[in-house]
């Protein structure tokens, strides 16, 4: 599930693909640039990551004991450091919800576009 405070536009482009309303993030994104399927308010890390991290506890049916693979992605335009505070409040947030905690990896993992 994506999540990102700014719109990009694809190489070669110079037209960013939708626009955000200032004070907002877009919740769903896709890897291609698509526009997300909501905006929510801009807020804590802790908040926005219960955002992306509880509809897809939901639609997986996760329970305690499962276990789950988290990757961060930085979509072309999240920090390393930034990943790392986004992937240490996943594992709290997921540490609430299940017993078991293993590795977290974040990655350059998917980067088809240009962020602006």
């Amino acid at each position: 599930m994506g999540l990102c405070t700014s719109p990009c536009s694809l190489p070669g482009a110079s037209k960013q693909l939708f626009n955000i309303q200032e004070g907002l993030v877009e919740l769903g994104v896709g890897v291609h640039g698509e526009a997300g399927t909501r905006s929510i308010p801009f807020g804590p890390v802790s908040t926005l990551v219960e955002e992306v991290v509880t509809p897809v506890i939901s639609t997986l049916c996760l329970k305690p004991g499962h276990r789950v693979a988290v990757l961060v992605n930085n979509l072309g335009g999240t920090t390393k450091l930034e990943q790392w505070v986004i992937a240490g409040a996943v594992r709290k947030h997921l540490g609430r919800l299940m017993e078991r905690k293993d590795r977290k990896k974040t990655a350059k993992a998917n980067t088809s576009f240009r962020s602006l």
